[in-house]
């Protein structure tokens, strides 16, 4: 109930026509699939007479919107709703003096914006072959996230919401407006969710409403409960990680034999996207995955894992942390390396580390530069 005096109360608003009714409530959560429904209805207690009757559907967005429901005697109700992420709801802008001195760091500053996750929700969790784009629109133009053909489309199945993310090859380097489009259909026409994220205006005047925040961008789909959420961060101070991993046999084994991969790389920072369950689940970079049930199949010999993706950005003030839980089966062994291992940022500087089983390995290669 955002407002409420009913007839047999004692209590009554005197209200001046063009000016704001005083809610109980001005904030409410709504989920990113649904719609939000204000029903108004307004007495003249003098008269009695009723003045304004409605409603107003309004679909989550990422923009305001208003409705005026007419009333009578030209006495009508402009409702508005002004949608925003939960991070904004305090409005974090900078003093004047900080936003002083932001302007001046905003053209030298290595900003980069970080992309983790895009989590597809749908009814029933049902299976998806899903064909389109995301891309991020910056200052280096359009990059693209995802893509897939119509023809080849990505398989999600049930119980599955993420996306890989194979790309960038390169940075995102934010603008001061940037944002993120989704154009995404499934074959059969059981989802269709088309639109944009717009993520920043003035990125420089609004810097710690913005910067180093774990942040989602929400767009809606056509169909019921459909959506992408895509789970993002803008880092003031960056720099580029370049990855490589070449996994090898220690042995001599046939190169007539071959192997079953299956398990996961994955990247993620040390200080933050780790508190929570939310944060560990959306908030990392999945660098390469398979599935037990369809492992990566290829010959007994060294060779250099195709990953997702190549570059992260790293905040200058943590380190970079790369879970390893990776199993391989041949005719002869089965073995597991599941290790974690972490990368202190060291500009100009390659480091590497070496994993190493009874009877595999991998090698892991890191180089640092400007993002």
């Amino acid at each position: 109930m955002l407002y409420e005096i009913t007839e047999d109360s004692n209590d009554s608003e005197l209200v001046t026509l063009g000016s704001p009714i005083t809610l109980s409530r001005s904030v409410v959560a709504v989920p990113a699939y649904s719609s939000l429904t204000i029903q108004v209805e307004l007495w003249n207690r003098a008269t009695k007479v009723l003045i304004v009757q409605g409603s107003y559907k309004a679909e989550t967005c990422n923009e305001w919107d208003h409705r005026i429901i007419t009333g009578l005697n030209s006495v009508n109700a402009d409702v508005i709703v002004d949608w925003e992420e939960p991070f904004l709801l305090s409005r974090l802008v900078a003093k004047k003096d900080e936003v002083q001195w932001g302007i001046h760091f905003h053209f030298w500053t290595p900003h980069a914006v970080e992309v983790f996750s895009i989590f597809i929700g749908r009814q029933n969790d049902e299976q998806l072959s899903l064909y389109g784009m995301v891309t991020f629109d910056g200052s280096r133009g359009q990059k693209c996230l995802f893509k897939r053909d119509k023809n080849d489309p990505y398989v999600l199945p049930p119980g599955s919401n993420l996306l890989p993310l194979k790309g960038p090859d390169d940075t995102l380097i934010p603008a001061d407006t940037f944002w993120m489009s989704v154009e995404l259909e499934d074959v059969d026409g059981r989802v269709s969710i088309k639109g944009f994220v717009p993520l920043s205006v003035q990125l420089d005047k609004h810097k710690k409403a913005w910067f180093n925040r774990l942040l989602c961008g929400v767009v809606k789909g056509r169909h019921d409960r459909s959506f992408a959420a895509i789970h993002y961060t803008v880092l003031s101070h960056a720099l580029k990680a370049t990855l490589k991993v070449h996994f090898f046999f220690k042995g001599k084994p046939s190169s007539d034999d071959f192997c079953k991969i299956h398990g996961s790389l994955v990247a993620l920072y040390d200080k933050y996207g780790c508190k929570t369950p939310y944060e560990k689940l959306y908030y990392r970079n999945v660098l390469f995955e398979r599935l037990e049930d369809n492992p990566l199949e290829f010959p007994c010999m060294n060779f250099d894992v195709d990953l997702w993706r190549h570059v992260v950005s790293v905040p200058h003030n943590c380190s970079l942390q790369i879970e390893i839980d990776l199993s391989c089966q041949t005719t002869s062994f089965i073995e597991r390396l599941k290790e974690t291992k972490r990368f202190q940022i060291s500009p100009g500087v390659c480091d590497e580390v070496i994993i190493e089983g009874a009877e595999v390995g991998i090698n892991i290669n890191v180089e640092w530069s400007q993002a």
